[in-house]
């Protein structure tokens, strides 16, 4: 509880896999046209949680998405380790909870 987002599971290229210490026996997620059910076998009491899904492109190459990029940005702070967030013009339609996935692609 009150943990960070975890991914679970990605696809790309025809290539699916679940993240590193994912069981594959207990998490299952497949694409089956426009949705990706997610089966889940011999719950546990700590396998209560929200899970999302993100489609691509959310954000791709590093780069924010055209519709974007006049207000958001972010840039990866390797010294310090974050990505910092900057959203400009601020609009209360910009209320949300923001996540940041990292990948080593």
């Amino acid at each position: 509880m009150g943990d960070f987002p975890k991914y679970l599971w990605k696809s790309y290229v025809g290539i699916s896999e679940n993240a590193p210490g994912i069981s594959g026996e207990r998490f299952k997620a497949t694409t089956n046209g426009t949705s990706v059910p997610l089966k889940i076998q011999k719950l546990q009491l700590t396998d209560s949680a929200v899970y999302y899904c993100a489609l691509r492109p959310t954000i791709g190459e590093g780069k924010t998405m055209k519709e974007f990029e006049e207000r958001f940005s972010s840039t990866l702070d390797s010294t310090l380790r974050s990505v910092p967030l900057k959203i400009q013009k601020l609009q209360l339609t910009d209320s949300a909870v923001y996540y940041c996935a990292l990948s080593n692609l």
